[in-house]
């Protein structure tokens, strides 16, 4: 298969420092550079998995952090082998991989805007949520650009079933990829239930290499030509441990355990330490290899090894699939009692290799087949909701709604609380308005010119002003300036019932209710009609929303108005509305007091360390710090957000807004003279108009310009990665209190209740 200039990018556990998963990654690599393409590994290292294996990852906390000196002393004495074996690993990756820049982060990557023609994902466990902590979108390419094609080959979920809280993320992330393969036939049925797309079943890239290549790897230790078995465990497993033991005994042989320790009679050597090479080394050398490990069996497989495996506890359903497709059930055992002599074992290798080849064969067809370069044409890739249904697509932005000619369109909450448009096809027209001013994937809705665009951090000069905002106090300059020429000004405010619903005021009084974080998806219906009626009667109006709130009226409206301010508020998400309102009525159940007041981000013990500050009718108050509010932090845990904010568009530099205003935390860092501990505002205008209007409010402002690197430094550049526990939490909604609910979620207030009764 000839591919001139074609190129591919390989994602997969490649920083493992285990065997299978640098010789799965080696074996891929060389499958396809074999095919003709050039191929790099993508060298992502995510703390998760490279954790595990560094054995210098603990790092000192102060010149009295005795433990980390105790764990770097038994480092270079007793278990100087895990420097070793680490040393070999990284050795290996360097020697072996055609590696990218190293990326820690989803986020990291995606800043890197990677180009290849082909991503591929796998092969591996990349798709169990026990290993990397949570899905990682990485693992699915959701950094890979549109025109790529994008590719799993072999990967594996580690069990036979999507965990039910995994669901709703594999049926969205499934959608990315253009092809799908996976190495367990024990869980296509349940993937299948998460796509509609073919599901193909491959091999282990590892079976895919001839042994030759192999052979020109592996590293021979000196064992003087002794004979031997090689134990090779991923766990502590007595029943492997009674097999070898007895085999020893009988054939009077002795072992060499990849432990390090020793746990036979008769044993050769210990060797935790060794690399892939020393490893292939190994058991290639032995006489016999007993092993609950895939790779232990596949290698076993590769070199015709009589070899013994009691299946790995956790994933039994890895070895006993490819034992089963070979046909060699004569080497599996569940326990010691099973197992009776190792002459017993006869394999017919000859056998093996044909069943093998046809295998192979099948999925290399499927590689080939996927790697083929083919136009996307007759695919719609900016399908919107009202399309499919697909929650990921739709803001809430009520743009659609208000402005069907038909009144066709109904907002619907769904049972997590968001608002969703539903065509009533008896009333529609079919004029596609409402799919042709969808926000959803629509790049002319943004502000990119980043020669206008301008960065400032400041705050305001008067101190008063600031005591009622969530930084810098921006937001009622901006006010001021525009109602004081006779506008209006739009924002979100809390009703009588505690609900964040946008209003219009005319008056610099009732636009204080506008100030503050409102950690709240806001109720925008039949905002955007009044708005347009004011701005057709020349009235100058100021609408401050988050962006896509901000995106949704300037799609609606479909013109440039020159009396329309948009300012656009940064945010980490749009949580929702049915979370807090339940939050709320458990505080006034508890306290029998009509909550009146609920600050984010009270400043009180200053801007840096804020707390939610809670007001009831009676005059009572109630103040924690942010962290161990239970609703606040599951805000910050992205525990109950509007799915779309995990695909959010309107981040970094793409602004829909005139102007943007946020949090520029970690100011101090740059600038020591704006360190203010009464909040310092983020400023980004985006356009000439924004850019018009901040002028007139700068005289009242502390300003300095900085920059878009500074700004974001610490501020979400990224849209959020979905919180796996999300699907968990919204499950439980209904059925627990939610206070209770929100606490077993909150990992920092259990640490610190836990702490607090020693």
């Amino acid at each position: 298969m000839k591919c001139d200039s074609m190129n591919v990018g390989i994602i997969t556990f490649s920083s493992a420092h285990n065997y299978g998963a640098m010789l799965q990654t080696y074996a891929l690599q060389k499958t396809i550079k074999k095919m003709g393409f050039e191929v790099k590994i993508i060298n992502f290292r995510p703390n998760v998995i490279d954790n595990v294996y560094n054995p210098f990852r603990r790092k000192r906390r102060g010149y009295l952090d005795f433990k980390f000196y105790k764990h770097r002393i038994g480092l270079h004495t007793k278990n100087r082998f895990k420097i070793r074996k680490f040393e070999n690993f990284e050795e290996f990756m360097k020697d072996n991989f055609n590696l990218t820049d190293t990326y820690k982060t989803f986020h990291e990557i995606v800043d890197a805007n990677l180009e290849f023609d082909f991503f591929i994902t796998g092969s591996d466990q990349v798709w169990n949520h026990a290993i990397t902590k949570g899905l990682n979108p990485a693992y699915f390419l959701k950094f890979a650009p549109d025109n790529s094609k994008k590719i799993s080959y072999g990967v594996s979920i580690g069990s036979d079933n999507v965990d039910i809280y995994d669901i709703p993320l594999f049926k969205h992330y499934l959608q990315n990829l253009d092809d799908i393969s996976i190495r367990e036939k024990s869980s296509l049925k349940s993937l299948s239930e998460c796509s509609d797309k073919d599901i193909d079943i491959v091999i282990d890239p590892t079976l895919l290499l001839e042994r030759k290549y192999y052979d020109d790897l592996k590293v021979d230790m000196d064992l003087k030509d002794k004979e031997y078995i090689f134990v090779y465990t991923l766990e502590n497993n007595e029943e492997i441990i009674k097999i070898a033991q007895e085999i020893s005994e009988k054939e009077g042989l002795p072992i060499i355990f990849n432990r390090p320790y020793k746990k036979f009679e008769d044993q050769l050597r210990s060797v935790p330490f060794i690399g892939p090479k020393e490893f292939l080394g190994v058991l290639k050398n032995a006489k016999y290899v007993v092993t609950n490990s895939f790779h232990g069996v596949v290698f076993s497989i590769i070199y015709n090894k009589t070899f013994v495996t009691v299946p790995n506890t956790k994933t039994p359903q890895r070895v006993e699939e490819l034992i089963g497709s070979l046909g060699l059930e004569q080497v599996l055992f569940y326990n010691y009692d099973e197992f009776k002599d190792i002459n017993n074992i006869k394999i017919d290798y000859a056998n093996v290799e044909s069943k093998l080849k046809v295998l192979k064969d099948k999925s290399l067809e499927f590689l080939e087949k996927s790697l083929i370069k083919k136009e996307k044409a007759n695919i719609n890739l900016n399908l919107s909701y009202l399309d499919d249904n697909d929650k990921f697509k739709c803001y809430g932005c009520y743009a659609c709604k208000e402005i069907c000619p038909d009144n066709a369109i109904e907002m619907i909450t769904d049972n997590e609380g968001f608002v969703y448009p539903k065509i009533n096809e008896n009333l529609c027209g079919h004029c596609n308005i409402c799919r042709k001013i969808c926000i959803y994937s629509n790049d002319t809705l943004m502000e990119k010119n980043t020669n206008i665009q301008k960065v400032f951090a400041g705050y305001n000069k008067y101190s008063n002003n600031r005591a009622y905002a969530s930084s810098g106090g921006l937001f009622l300059s901006l006010s001021k300036n525009i109602i004081s020429s006779g506008g209006y000004v739009v924002g979100a405010k809390y009703t009588d019932d505690m609900e964040v619903k946008h209003d219009i005021v005319k008056n610099l009084e009732e636009s204080k209710d506008f100030s503050g974080s409102k950690y709240v998806k806001s109720d925008i219906s039949d905002l955007f009609p009044k708005i347009k009626d004011l701005l057709d009667k020349g009235k100058v109006v100021m609408f401050t929303g988050v962006p896509c709130q901000v995106a949704g009226l300037k799609s609606y409206l479909n013109k440039y108005h020159d009396n329309l301010y948009l300012v656009e508020i940064l945010c980490h998400s749009n949580p929702s509305p049915k979370v807090f309102k339940k939050y709320i009525s458990y505080l006034e159940d508890k306290f029998n007091d009509k909550v009146i007041d609920f600050k984010f981000k009270d400043k009180t013990m200053g801007w840096n360390n804020p707390s939610v500050l809670i007001k009831f009718r009676s005059g009572k108050t109630i103040r924690e710090n942010g962290r161990y509010n239970n609703y606040n932090r599951g805000f910050q845990t992205s525990l109950f957000p509007r799915p779309c904010c995990s695909e959010c568009e309107f981040v970094y530099e793409n602004r829909p807004g005139d102007i943007t205003i946020a949090d520029f935390w970690g100011i101090e860092k740059y600038e020591e003279s704006m360190k203010d501990d009464l909040g310092v505002s983020l400023i980004i205008t985006n356009t000439s108009k924004g850019n018009s209007l901040f002028n007139e409010i700068k005289p009242q402002l502390k300003l300095k310009e900085e920059n878009m690197e500074k700004a974001f430094a610490n501020n979400h550049k990224h849209s959020i990665v979905l919180n796996r526990r999300r699907t968990e939490f919204f499950l439980k909604l209904d059925e627990e209190p939610i206070d209770e609910l929100l606490y077993s979620f909150n990992n920092i207030k259990q640490r610190y209740k836990k702490h607090s009764k020693k």
